[in-house]
């Protein structure tokens, strides 16, 4: 592993407690308010989606994504 970083969700407004939901390519990979993974060194020059929705109690529901590069 050459680095690890973690993409956090940080809320405001609308009404706790919240449920989170991250994508990487379409794939649920985190349930929880962040969402940590680790890059090697063949990952260099490569890219993913992530997508991120967030419920709160009342179900109203907010989305946010990203393209992420991977560099050395």
């Amino acid at each position: 592993v050459n680095t690890c970083g973690t993409w956090k969700a940080v809320v405001s407004g609308g009404a706790p407690p919240y449920t989170y939901k991250w994508q990487r390519d379409f794939t649920t990979v985190s349930q929880y308010d962040q969402y940590p993974a680790c890059f090697w060194s063949g990952s260099a020059g490569t890219q993913f989606s992530l997508y991120l929705e967030v419920r709160d109690s009342w179900g109203y529901v907010t989305t946010n994504s990203m393209v992420v590069y991977v560099t050395n």
